[in-house]
């Protein structure tokens, strides 16, 4: 009797993780780490070694985000949850990415373990409704010790998914020398419902121009953001 339930358990939590929309990028470990509700945090290098197979269109656009953006720098950050008890969580979740002011005094941990805010200012200079499914904020941040930034964040909200897309559209510079042109750093979140799942997953990329002594220390603070944005996101909801 204890071995058929072992083997029932077993069959059972095979079922469960070849359900997930995930392909051959997650090795079995990561995937049981998601089924048991934790986050999962990967530096994955290229578009190539995104996580997600899914035919949900948010899927689609945020793939095609990262491509486009051709990062040498990014990573991605997953959890899974179920369904049940968090009917609410597509509200939830456009509540947490909207509220943009919310992003002010997020704690960071930079590359060199000092303790900073990830941004220490979140202003919404305009927003316009693009259509019934879009929206765009433009927006100025504070972010040390690359100063000012403007970037644009779009949110697309459908009975299927989120979607959520920041670009830049100024320099990032570090120490006077440009960092990460416009357009060369993205950060992505969205959430989609698969079977009794939800899935919300985060990634984020740069391009960054090759700094001489700075490289390895441009790369720990931009990977550090994003995945702290990321767990920041998640952990609201």
């Amino acid at each position: 009797m204890k071995n058929k339930i072992i083997k029932f358990l077993l069959l059972f939590l095979s079922f469960s993780i070849h359900a997930l929309p995930f392909n051959s990028n997650l090795n079995q470990k990561e995937k049981e780490t998601l089924l048991n509700g934790e986050i999962l945090i990967k530096n994955i290098k290229n578009s190539k070694n995104i996580s997600l197979e899914s035919e949900n269109h948010a899927v689609s656009l945020l793939i095609n985000t990262i491509k486009d953006l051709n990062p040498n720098y990014l990573a991605e950050i997953i959890q899974v949850r179920d369904i049940k008890n968090n009917e609410n969580l597509m509200t939830e979740m456009r509540s947490a990415l909207e509220n943009i002011s919310d992003y002010v005094g997020i704690p960071y941990i930079s590359s060199g373990g000092g303790l900073y805010e990830l941004y220490s200012k979140a202003d919404i200079i305009s927003h316009e409704k693009i259509s019934d499914t879009v929206t765009m904020y433009k927006v100025e941040f504070f972010m040390e010790p690359f100063g000012t930034i403007f970037a644009i964040i779009t949110i697309e909200q459908t009975e299927d998914y989120i979607f959520y897309k920041m670009i830049n559209t100024s320099k990032l510079k570090f120490k006077g020398i440009t960092a990460v042109n416009p357009e060369k750093m993205a950060n992505c979140v969205i959430l989609f419902k698969e079977n009794d799942k939800w899935i919300l997953y985060g990634t984020g990329g740069i391009t960054s121009v090759r700094v001489p002594f700075f490289e390895t220390k441009i790369e720990g603070s931009f990977m550090n953001r994003i995945r702290t944005f990321c767990k920041f996101i998640f952990n609201k909801i």
